[in-house]
């Protein structure tokens, strides 16, 4: 958001209130901060109209400790600071008085009485003309804690007239200047680094210094991922600065999404980091820097995480802290979460459900219970008062609109009923109407709660469902979901494979997602990593074979592949499974019909991905079609094809030939001719992959020399055979 208010009040040396900064092309707004000038004239004015909730955060800013006229301020030279602030010389003066010049400066902006101007201005003149350093073990932390909130009283004062001379300026400038190094050194990795990257970001917009301005950003974008967890992110969290996993996130041995790095250490000290990483967002957002729409989904799953336990809409999972619960403090008998503080969390959800439109219902409720915010320390600011309601570049915030129904990536068979349902909330007036669509097709619409349309006899294919919410002021917000229609249930080709014969694993039947195949990735990665046009809009990944077509790859625990056979005869078949596998470990199992006949068979190591091996299996079959559920109960290779012969037999190369052999046989051909030949005159058939007919004859010769390269099928006498043509 970049701000163009320009009318500024005040004396001829402090009239400019935009300044440039030594990087050309960036201009720093001013005051830029916790609020631009447009923001607080907007509280300003529903202070001073008497309007609720603003007018009650008013009160709770002038009568707290930091906002009455009698606070009485003091400051050090050198503020000593050792672990838990023990020594303690100046460190809650520093952050106090920190706090007190900010809540000042703003009574002083809402009221224009100077008499909160010349509190605010004689705290940050005491402070710039004393203060030199600080020590032990929190100097880092303190420094970063009191940064923000002076430099945002500064902004404020600085550039609404208050009063501040040039000379008292540089003064407070050469402090901020002996303030940064305790901001970016030392190794910090939890709550403190979150609180170095918001005093960063403030010392930069303070200085008009783009290049620690880009720093605090750039920090903020990589350690909110550290400080976060989601499920995204693999297993386990990102690491920060501390490599080691248990020394970073304390007693922490399960990983819930939206849980914070410290949250096992205690829910203070993580909220102090989250609060700390809103407020550097927050000022980023004032230069034009959008950091919440980088991690919204991060940073809405901790607060509605926490929101959901504090509300008691969920109780705290018993397996993880290991099993200690999560502490409300770092003090000795702390109470447990759910009894921890409710507060702090309005400038978030400002930002993450008016303006981005993340659905949040919980902490929704929580904020609706607290009522007003109140600042406090080392990092709660007034919230209510500098949050609520204020509008974006001067537009009214919109509905908050989500599809509950079907989930993303849903998959149906065709034809498919598909009910989509609507929630959709907003701040502002009320929603008249929610209307759905596929595409920019419109489909219906509903304009009492609950919103739902039902879509029906939608043929096979992938669509983009959307739903318009549109409230009483007329501002439309839309969310959207992707679902899958495949083609109904049954064999790939339209016919079941005939056993004995070749089952070609990317020839999976039709059906679907959930039910003809389970993949556990939303998308085909060969059609994505490898270009690969071949059942693209599904989601089993298929990888190139070096030979011969196609390979299921990239195989996960779990997952499965469904396959409609005809055996032709009762018996023993020896399966021939072809694999792949760099590592081993991987395991593979056999349902035919419900019944479980192979299960936690080892898939050997091949060494290498592109390198093929057999190992074959004894089943016993009843006679008929049937479906297969080939079971990949762990993952970790690539499944190219599973051969069934009748003889039945585990030793690979010597076999004694069964009746089932004396059917003709499709014999190797030359690349040059591209002329088959069968082992006895029959009838056969050439099919496309697609299941349509391009030749046929009798004899035994198959003459594809005229042939396009790819894959082909070709039938003779209830088999089916596959060809790859180079």
């Amino acid at each position: 958001m970049k701000s163009n208010y320009r009318n500024l009040v005040g004396s001829i040396c402090l009239c400019i209130g935009f300044i440039f900064s030594t990087s050309f092309g960036f201009e720093f707004t001013h005051p830029g901060g916790f609020n631009t000038r447009e923001e607080l004239d907007f509280i300003k004015q529903k202070v001073n109209a008497g309007e609720e909730p603003w007018k009650s955060a008013f009160d709770k800013l002038r009568t707290n400790r930091w906002g009455r006229m009698n606070y009485s301020h003091r400051a050090f030279r050198s503020v000593d600071c050792g672990s838990h602030n023990n020594p303690n010389r100046g460190c809650n003066e520093m952050v106090y008085d920190a706090m007190a010049a900010y809540n000042q400066a703003l009574q002083w902006y809402i009221t224009g009485d100077q008499k909160h101007a010349d509190k605010a201005i004689k705290i940050l003149n005491d402070w710039a003309s004393t203060y030199r350093r600080n020590t032990d073990f929190n100097a880092n932390l303190v420094a970063s804690w009191a940064t923000p909130w002076y430099v945002n009283a500064a902004e404020i004062i600085r550039y609404t007239g208050a009063g501040w001379s040039a000379r008292d300026i540089t003064q407070f400038e050469s402090m901020v200047k002996r303030l940064y190094p305790y901001t970016h050194q030392g190794g910090m990795s939890n709550n403190g680094l979150q609180a170095q990257i918001e005093a960063q970001m403030a010392v930069g917009i303070f200085l008009n210094d783009k290049k620690i301005f880009d720093k605090a950003v750039s920090e903020w974008k990589k350690y909110t991922r550290t400080y976060i967890y989601m499920k995204k992110d693999g297993p386990l969290p990102n690491v920060g600065r501390r490599e080691d996993l248990d020394r970073a996130w304390t007693r922490t041995k399960v990983f819930l999404e939206g849980m914070a790095q410290e949250t096992c250490r205690d829910y203070g000290h993580s909220v102090l980091g989250i609060r700390s990483m809103i407020g550097a967002a927050t000022m980023a957002y004032t230069q034009g820097v959008d950091l919440f729409a980088l991690e919204k989904d991060r940073i809405a799953a901790n607060i509605e995480l926490t929101a959901s336990w504090l509300m008691r809409e969920q109780p705290v999972c018993d397996k993880i802290c290991r099993g200690r619960g999560v502490d409300c403090t770092g003090r000795n008998n702390s109470p447990k979460m759910p009894n921890c503080s409710k507060r702090g969390w309005e400038v978030a959800y400002r930002h993450l459900h008016n303006r981005l439109g993340v659905p949040m219902p919980i902490a929704k409720r929580m904020i609706r219970e607290v009522k007003v915010e109140d600042m406090s320390r080392w990092s709660n600011k007034p919230e209510t008062l500098t949050a609520h309601g204020i509008p974006f570049d001067g537009v009214t915030p919109g509905p908050v609109v989500s599809i509950a129904s079907p989930q993303n990536n849903a998959a149906f068979a065709e034809p498919a009923d598909i009910t989509i349902t609507a929630e959709a909330s907003t701040e502002e007036g009320s929603i008249t109407r929610v209307e759905f669509f596929n595409g920019s097709t419109k489909l219906g619409e509903s304009t009492n709660s609950p919103h739902t349309y039902t879509w029906s006899d939608v043929p096979a294919g992938n669509y983009s469902i959307s739903a318009k919410a549109t409230n009483s002021e007329g501002v439309s917000r839309t969310a959207s979901v992707t679902v899958i229609v495949s083609e109904a249930k049954g064999p790939f080709t339209g016919e079941p494979v005939t056993l004995p014969g070749t089952i070609m694993a990317v020839e999976y039947d039709k059906g679907g997602q959930g039910v003809s195949y389970n993949d556990n990735t939303a998308q085909n990665r060969g059609a994505e990593q490898r270009n690969i046009d071949f059942r693209v809009d599904e989601n089993v990944d298929i990888d190139n074979h070096p030979d011969e077509g196609y390979v299921i790859g990239w195989i996960a625990d779990g997952e499965w592949v469904e396959y409609t056979v005809d055996v032709t005869e009762a018996g023993v078949y020896g399966l021939e499974f072809h694999v792949a596998s760099l590592n081993g470990g991987g395991s593979i199992g056999l349902d035919v019909g419900g019944e479980t006949l192979l299960s936690d068979v080892d898939v050997p190591q091949t060494g290498d991905w592109q390198s093929y091996a057999t190992f074959i299996q004894n089943v016993n079959l009843n006679a008929g079609e049937q479906v297969w559920r080939i079971n990949m109960e762990s993952g970790g290779f690539n499944l190219h094809k599973i051969v069934a012969r009748s003889e039945g037999t585990n030793v690979l190369g010597e076999r004694t030939i069964s009746a089932h052999t004396t059917k003709p046989r499709l014999l190797p051909y030359t690349e040059s001719s591209r002329i088959f030949y069968l082992s006895r005159e029959a009838d056969w058939n050439v099919y496309s992959i697609q299941g349509a007919r391009l030749s046929n004859g009798f004899g035994n010769m198959i003459d594809m020399s005229t042939f396009s390269r790819g894959m082909y099928m070709i039938k003779f006498e209830g088999k089916i055979e596959r060809l790859m043509l180079r």
